[in-house]
């Protein structure tokens, strides 16, 4: 929060001088502005965070490297939360239930019987067919071999010098969540005082 100050310039020895001073005084930003766009001005740098909640149904492991390689100041958080052994279970019961629901009634509603055509199991979309194959993989991973689920947040937060730094570097970061075709995105004004401390 306060990359544009010179090292050295507070330090904790401080905090023994000086009674009053606390450590959030050392870390905290000099200033923090909203702006009417949604951004934030932190000390004088301006600050976008981005909530990435969907993910692509396969990321690619350069995901990372992608966002940290930009020439621009980017800090990335993952927050990572295990779920309960029971939880997990009972979701993936649950995903794969609605996944053999969704093919039958596909195969019910495609079928046509008074021309003598059925569709089956093995008749069904390539697609449908592997979605239950992996719903089915996920459910024997959690009840046999001690698997948990996670639950994944990642916050993207760009620096820029002023507005228009701002903006390229997040168009940079936007070509990086398109490339990787994450399903959602967000980048939302209203949380835009809680997104930003998530990032370290």
């Amino acid at each position: 929060t306060r990359q544009d100050e010179l090292p050295g310039k507070v330090r904790f020895e401080d905090l023994e001088a000086s009674p009053g001073l606390r450590v959030r005084d050392l870390v905290a930003p000099g200033r923090v502005l909203r702006l009417d766009d949604g951004d934030l001005v932190v000390g004088s740098r301006y600050v976008r965070t981005y909530v990435v909640t969907d993910y692509a149904k396969t990321t690619r492991d350069d995901f990372l490297s992608n966002l940290t390689q930009l020439s621009y100041d980017v800090a990335v958080s993952m927050h990572v939360k295990p779920w309960d052994y029971a939880s997990s279970l009972a979701f993936a019961e649950t995903h794969l239930n609605d996944v053999i629901s969704e093919n039958t009634q596909y195969m019910q509603n495609s079928s046509k019987p008074e021309r003598g055509y059925f569709v089956d199991h093995d008749t069904l979309p390539r697609r449908m067919r592997d979605a239950e194959a992996q719903a089915d993989a996920v459910l024997d991973e959690l009840a046999n071999q001690d698997q948990r689920l996670f639950a994944l947040t990642t916050t993207v937060t760009v620096f820029g010098h002023d507005a228009e730094d701002l903006a390229a570097a997040c168009a940079a970061a936007d070509d990086v969540f398109r490339e990787q075709r994450f399903g959602c995105v967000e980048h939302r004004d209203s949380l835009r005082d809680q997104s930003f401390p998530t990032t370290p």
